[in-house]
């Protein structure tokens, strides 16, 4: 039987629909998003490319990947640092997700010859988008396409390239209204020139959100040992998310854009060389593992050179420049996973400068993304410190649980909740949107069509369903089945915070993954329960999580959950008064001391 893949739902309303499902080839989505829309197209067997391995080779991939990422590029390494620093290193966390979409798509495809034994297969673009920064985990990477289309090639299965329409919009991220939804405070823009000299600066470093999570850590630090806060951003402007939670705007706050940083560079000759070699390996020759031989993976190592080798040479110039111009005595990053981020810290350690990373969540669920490379890693709490400790074992004396000081603000109230109360927040977690996603589609409809329908069961509750506010969310189907269901008492709210609309909560459930929305309830008084019963396979992070929150393994035991709280007002109360105790393994105040202790810093000697 012959083949179609479908990437986007556009790619779907581009096709007469019924001509297709007549045709006698089998259509398969490729990406979670475009297997919703063929669903709602009526189409049936519907498989994501993943449904085509089994659930211990699933969980392989995470290890096969991580070695993969770190021993690919062996045979040219020596040729690959610039001032001492592993140039491939500072990017290997971002070829992570390549990896495991190439390892999945390699085993996927020899099934999919296997079973359908296809004698052409369509297809609705040739490879040519990368797999880095976003197009990591938003669906946009053709690391698919590239395997696929290269092994049918090897296997005498013809290819057809049906051109998508580029002029009709691609719908990528759901509407979620994280992009529009933003105060308008705009943080102040501080010309490189005038950056505070002979002044000692606690520094942090990111984009977006991440430096509304780094501000209080370097404000508060900074008052503690005399020195200034200074943000570094990646971006030339910098506004305030309102859909994150615990996230607040400060006068005080003022960044530099690292672009505005001078430097002297010229890019070795060497890593021509290196490129040279590399791509022509994709073709013929052994410096490559025999899986990357592969020519339609050109894209990925032209961008990988091209792009991302090439602004790790100039993060280290500039991060020289910096360190070299200013007084840095504390160099504190976000996530530290980019290739930016990681040259910044790896020059910070070889001048002398201290320097710590910070998760930007809760949750360090994709553990294979926190092999820090800095002196010490910041966990928010005991949760986040098992996480790390997953992720880098070796450098479990470096992980410090120092507390969050911008979660501080939510008010923890008297446990006892109102009577009164009669609704649920079911709060969704994002999936990944990759070859090796971790969205099972059957689970996921199965659930939803239960959770619909034991919500009409139960008029008298109240339900909210709160999107996770971020492109990996499925915000617009949530919506789309809250409109279509006319359920009275189902509403969708992604225009608030979690914890503006807290007051009115009973019980607050995670729908899929756990995550920070979490801890926000538990602050506010409202207990927390995790549904899990949506993923496709075993994520390392998210086992952590099971030993702190009541699990629940299926809808059906969820709401017989919720009826007897609901019948036991002393059952709920105890309940609720146990779990809520738990945030304090989540999240703890700030603390100062353990910081300035750790990494030695100078403390002020006055009583401020």
């Amino acid at each position: 039987m012959d083949l179609v893949f479908i990437k986007f739902d556009s790619d779907l309303k581009n096709q007469k629909i019924e001509d297709l499902k007549r045709s006698g080839l089998h259509v398969i989505p490729i990406m979670p998003k475009a297997a919703l829309a063929m669903l709602n197209s009526g189409f049936c067997d519907v498989k994501l490319p993943i449904d085509f391995l089994d659930l211990d080779y699933r969980t392989k991939i995470f290890n096969e990947a991580i070695i993969l990422s770190k021993n690919w590029y062996s045979s040219f390494k020596d040729n690959l640092t610039f001032h001492s620093i592993d140039l491939m290193d500072c990017c290997r966390l971002q070829m992570i997700t390549f990896f495991q979409d190439l390892l999945a798509s390699e085993k996927i495809c020899l099934k999919l010859i296997d079973i359908y034994k296809p004698k052409k297969a369509i297809f609705f673009s040739k490879p040519v988008t990368h797999s880095f920064d976003e197009n990591m985990f938003n669906g946009q990477s053709d690391i698919f396409e590239a395997v696929a289309q290269w092994r049918f090639l090897q296997a005498g299965i013809e290819i057809q390239i049906l051109e998508r329409d580029t002029h009709k919009n691609i719908n990528v991220k759901p509407d979620i209204k994280e992009e529009i939804a933003q105060e308008q405070f705009s943080v102040e823009r501080l010309e490189y020139i005038n950056a505070p000299r002979k002044t000692p600066l606690v520094v942090g470093f990111g984009i977006g959100f991440d430096l509304f999570i780094i501000w209080p850590y370097i404000k508060n630090l900074a008052s503690k040992i005399d020195a200034v806060p200074l943000l570094l951003n990646l971006s030339p402007k910098l506004l305030i998310n309102t859909m994150r939670s615990g996230l607040s705007y400060d006068e005080e706050m003022r960044f530099i854009f690292i672009h505005d940083i001078p430097f002297d560079s010229l890019i070795p000759k060497k890593l021509c060389d290196v490129k040279t070699d590399c791509i022509s390996s994709l073709n013929i020759g052994n410096s490559l593992p025999e899986i990357l031989r592969n020519p339609f993976l050109a894209f990925q190592f032209e961008k990988l050179f091209d792009a991302f080798l090439i602004g790790t040479i100039r993060s280290i110039c500039r991060a020289e420049k910096f360190f070299k111009d200013l007084e840095v005595v504390l160099f504190i990053d976000d996530h530290n996973a980019g290739h930016a981020n990681r040259a910044w810290t790896q020059t910070a350690k070889n001048m002398g400068v201290k320097t710590a990373t910070i998760p930007h969540g809760l949750g360090v669920n994709l553990v294979e993304f926190f092999d820090f490379n800095a002196h010490f890693a910041f966990a928010w709490g005991e949760l986040g410190r098992k996480n790390l400790e997953l992720a880098s074992p070796e450098k479990k004396d470096r992980i410090l649980i120092v507390g969050n000081s911008f979660m501080e603000g939510f008010q923890k109230k008297d446990s006892t909740i109102s009577a009164s109360r009669k609704t649920i927040l079911l709060a969704t977690g994002g999936f990944l949107h990759q070859v090796w996603t971790d969205f099972d589609l059957s689970k996921f409809i199965d659930s939803w069509d239960k959770i619909f329908d034991h919500i009409k069961e139960r008029p008298e509750i109240k339900f909210i369903i709160k999107p996770h506010p971020s492109f990996r969310d499925f915000g617009y189907w949530y919506k789309s089945r809250v409109n279509t269901s006319q359920l009275k008492n189902l509403e969708i709210v992604d225009d608030r915070k979690i914890e503006d609309i807290l007051d009115e909560i009973f019980l607050t459930v995670l729908v899929g993954k756990p995550g920070t929305a979490a801890f926000v309830s538990m602050r506010c008084s409202v207990p927390v329960v995790y549904l899990d019963c949506l993923l496709a396979r075993n994520a390392p992070g998210y086992a952590v999580w099971k030993e702190i929150l009541p699990v629940i393994k299926s809808v059906q035991e969820l709401f017989n959950f919720i009826d007897m709280i609901q019948d036991e007002r002393e059952t709920y109360s105890d309940f609720a008064h146990n779990n809520i105790s738990l945030a304090k393994y989540m999240c703890l105040p700030f603390n100062f001391e353990n910081v300035i202790s750790a990494l030695e810093l100078k403390k002020k000697h006055n009583n401020e």
